[in-house]
Order: C-alpha cells, then sequence, then structure tokens
C-alpha cells in the first residue's frame, strides 16, 4: 500500500488539474455562447442573402461569371478548417480523419488535389503526411476580424479565377448542437447557379438592374459562405473543448474520491500498526 504522504501529493495534484479543467470548460464555454449567437445570426443573414441571389438570378439570365464557370477538374482544393490548441476532444481527429479520405478518394482518381489549412493543427497533420499546402491560416477563426476572414476567401476566389484550381470544397464540423458535430465535405466554388425563386407575394426591385447587381453581389456571396463555415467550425471546436474539460473535472473528482478512500485507509493502517506496537509493548512489560 502507498505511503499516506505519497497519496497526499497526488490528490493535491489532481486537484489542481482539476482547477485548470474547470478554468478551461468556463472559459470555452462563454466563448461557446459567443460564437453560438453568431453562428445563428449568420445563419439568417446567409439565408436572407441566398433568397436574394435567386431572386436576381431569376431576372439575370445568361449572365456569365469566372466563379460560376465549370470546367473539368484536374487540380482540386480542400480548405480544412481545424483547431490551432488542443484539449478539444477528439474534435480534431475527427475533421483531420474525414480530409484525408476525401483527399485520398480525390488522388485515387487521378486528381492533384491541393490543401489550405484553416488552424494550426491542420497545418502540422497535412506537412507531415506530404500534401502541398499551398496557403495556411494559423489563427483565422470566428473571433477574427473580418477583414481577416474576407481576406482568406478573397485569396480562395482568386486561385479559382486565376485557374490554379478546378474546384474549391471545405471540410469543416457542421455545428447542429452543443452536443452533436459532424465532419462535413461542403463545395465553395465554383458556385452553384441558384435556381430561379418562385414568383411570390414580395416583388423585388433592383437598383442597379439584377444583370449588373447579380455579378457584383456573388464575390460577398462566397465571402459570406465561407464565413459561415468557419463559424460553424469554431463553435463546434469550443463545444468539444467544453465537454473535454467537463468530462477530464469529472474524472479529475471521482479520482480524487478514489484517492481519499485510498488514504483513508492507509491512515487507519497505520493507526492499527502504532495500536498494536503499544499492546505488544505494554504486554511485554508485563510479561
Amino acid at each position: 500500500m502507498l505511503s499516506t504522504r505519497l497519496i497526499k501529493r497526488r490528490i493535491r495534484s489532481v486537484r489542481s488539474i482539476d482547477r485548470i479543467t474547470s478554468a478551461l470548460q468556463m472559459v470555452a464555454a462563454a466563448r461557446l455562447r459567443k460564437v453560438q449567437q453568431k453562428v445563428e445570426s449568420g445563419r439568417v443573414y446567409a439565408e436572407k442573402m441566398r433568397e436574394i441571389m435567386q431572386r436576381l438570378a431569376s431576372q439575370a439570365t445568361g449572365v456569365e461569371h469566372p466563379l460560376l464557370e465549370v470546367r473539368e477538374v484536374v487540380r482540386p482544393a480542400l480548405v480544412v478548417m481545424s483547431a490551432s490548441r488542443g484539449l478539444c476532444g477528439s474534435y480534431t481527429g475527427n475533421i483531420h480523419r474525414r480530409a484525408q479520405a476525401h483527399l485520398d478518394e480525390m488522388a485515387a482518381h487521378g486528381l492533384q488535389p491541393a490543401v489550405v489549412t484553416v488552424g494550426r493543427k491542420a497545418k502540422e497533420f497535412f506537412s507531415r503526411r506530404g500534401y502541398e499546402v499551398v496557403e495556411s491560416y494559423d489563427r483565422l477563426s470566428a473571433e477574427s476580424p473580418h477583414a481577416e476572414v474576407r481576406v482568406a476567401a478573397e485569396v480562395l476566389r482568386k486561385m479559382y479565377g486565376e485557374r490554379r484550381v478546378d474546384r474549391v470544397e471545405v471540410a469543416y464540423t457542421q455545428f447542429l448542437s452543443v452536443g452533436r458535430h459532424v465532419p462535413t465535405i461542403a463545395q465553395l466554388l465554383p458556385v452553384p447557379r441558384p435556381a430561379g425563386a418562385d414568383n411570390g407575394a414580395v416583388e423585388y426591385i433592383f437598383e442597379p438592374p439584377p444583370a449588373l447587381l447579380f455579378p457584383l453581389l456573388l464575390p460577398r456571396y462566397v465571402d459570406i459562405v465561407f464565413q459561415h463555415f468557419l463559424f460553424q467550425a469554431t463553435a463546434s471546436e469550443h463545444a468539444a473543448r467544453a465537454m473535454a474539460m467537463s468530462q477530464a473535472s469529472d474524472n479529475a473528482e471521482e479520482m480524487i474520491e478514489s484517492l481519499t478512500l485510498q488514504y483513508n485507509k492507509s491512515r487507519q493502517a497505520a493507526i492499527t500498526a502504532e495500536l498494536l506496537d503499544v499492546v505488544g509493548g505494554a504486554e511485554a512489560l508485563k510479561g
């Protein structure tokens, strides 16, 4: 049996870990609440933008744009949205495995995929495995300024417009709820041409004309979709970290209870041994 001094030292160590994990859980939960608000508001904004684009598409027939151009795919690009820090459970591993499986599938079909990483963990993972990382954004997240997010989206638009890649997809973790996050692959470019909206009760009057306005709004639409993917990925990361730290705190508390019980048993055994020594000595003196 371990000595009481060693057990007390282990209890102090586990308590220190418990305080750290509890603090990390509270920080992750606070950040999650902020990002969750962005996810909800961003979803409403994206849906309204999509509705406007559908209305424009129905009135701007025959308009061509480089972001709408569908061409033969030889060199696709995959944007992998991962984490920059650890302690988020299986979040990082799940999105990395999903992205790697998709890259391997493209390579098996004779394609030459390029990788764009968002988050330091993704850059380290794919660089070690020999993938070509053409762009990396180590600290980009939902908390980043909008200008930085827009620059990253603009780089992707430029890569596609200059024909350096033939398709752009995004591997991100879809945020469905605090306890449910699904690794997902979604196409960003070329932009699927929005289907024309049905004639409804609301009539839109566009100025300038739809034929001019539609191509002007397309880049903005791509930026919004990219930003919404980033919001969901960041929310999933914070939710996964909060859950992982909560589980770590629960495990630490269980370990403290077990060690405390072990400490009490060891202490009781030591007291019993001392009593036996005293009684044995007294009996020896009587003899």
